[in-house]
């Protein structure tokens, strides 16, 4: 297996051109190790298993928290959006 090659760049940001066929992965400020594509799918997959995952229960508890205050929000704003129509209304005698 070969040795990762060093770039030194002076910002973070896109691998240097000529690299076609490779990532760039930044290590510090400046410096880049170019990494095949598959080392690094390798790496994201490896990365990945040690995630611990939410249970399908804690999920579906979330999901029913964000869509209940969703719904309470957009219930809340209909109803401060009716109480400004209705005083502006009022206030300009307008719809009746």
């Amino acid at each position: 297996m070969g040795r990762a090659t060093m770039v030194r760049t002076g910002f973070l940001g896109p691998a240097p051109a000529g690299s076609s066929g490779w990532c760039a992965v930044a290590l510090q400020e400046g410096y880049f190790v170019s990494v095949s594509p598959a080392k690094f799918v390798e790496d994201v997959r490896a990365e990945a298993r040690k995630v611990t995952w939410p249970t399908r229960r804690a999920t579906l508890m979330t999901t029913g928290a964000v869509l209940a205050m969703a719904g309470l929000a957009s219930v809340f704003f209909f109803l401060v959006d009716e109480v400004i129509g209705l005083a502006v209304r009022k206030l300009f005698g307008l719809g009746g």
